[in-house]
């Protein structure tokens, strides 16, 4: 499960790097940029950009980390794992 970057951002980072795919559906601006696998140019360039931007607090977004905290809530995680084993 790809939860690192959800824990990060609930933290109150912002996540620069690869979604593992997984991340897809929830790897969403302005919390995540997602930067493919191999673009290690583009990267770097981006956290340098990050580091030297002042207005990193009118990015943040508390709406999507609201929606972050329901979808990975403790009750979601166990329904999610009661229909999975549903199924086998």
């Amino acid at each position: 499960m790809g939860l690192p970057p959800v824990e990060a951002a609930l933290a109150g980072n912002q996540i620069i790097g690869y979604t593992g795919e997984g991340g897809n559906e929830y790897w969403k601006k302005p919390l995540f940029t997602k930067i493919n696998s191999g673009e290690i140019n583009r990267f770097v360039k981006t956290v340098i950009e990050r580091i030297h931007k002042d207005n990193y607090k009118k990015n943040y977004s508390k709406k999507q980390l609201i929606s972050l905290k329901k979808k990975f809530s403790k009750v979601n995680e166990i329904k999610n794992i009661q229909r999975f084993l549903k199924l086998i």
